[in-house]
């Protein structure tokens, strides 16, 4: 039914259209990986108090892009996140206030700081960091110096 040149030109076409998809396939995967490389991300924290103080620490946000501050809404992450991380809630958490500020080195900083006392060694909570194109789910976690006596 066919001819043999029916067949060549049908192979030649799956070729072809097979050739098509795999670049199309290598385009679309550089895309978006470029999309993902500018993306908002958070620095390790600095941290600036010791064992038994109020919180104090510091990260840097990084790849802000055409996004201003204002463009950020910056919390604690939900309670479902929180479990699907396998990550405690615990009641200092929600003691934590988090403050985008502008430092003096034209960088921005989240400034993460708390009224109460930390007590305990380490600190490991969940940030949500959302803006009008994406978010970001970010685990941080601290170890605490004890407070030095003289």
């Amino acid at each position: 039914m066919y001819s043999d040149l029916d067949y060549t030109k049908c192979k030649t076409i799956e070729t072809i259209t097979m050739r098509h998809l795999f670049f199309l396939g290598i385009f679309f995967s550089l895309l978006l990986n470029a999309a993902y490389s500018s993306a908002l991300t958070l620095s390790e924290p600095q941290l600036h108090s010791k064992l038994g103080q109020p919180l104090e620490m510091t990260m840097a946000l990084k790849n802000l892009g055409d996004l201003s501050t204002e463009d950020l809404l910056i919390g604690l992450a939900p309670k479902e996140r929180y479990q699907e991380m396998n990550i405690s809630l615990k009641s200092f958490h929600h003691d934590l206030k988090f403050t985008v500020i502008s430092a003096s080195n034209n960088k921005t900083l989240l400034k993460v700081t708390s009224h109460k006392a930390n007590n305990e060694p380490y600190l490991d909570f969940v940030i949500l960091i959302r803006w009008p194109d994406g978010k970001l789910l970010k685990e941080v976690t601290v170890l605490f110096d004890a407070p030095s006596s003289y």
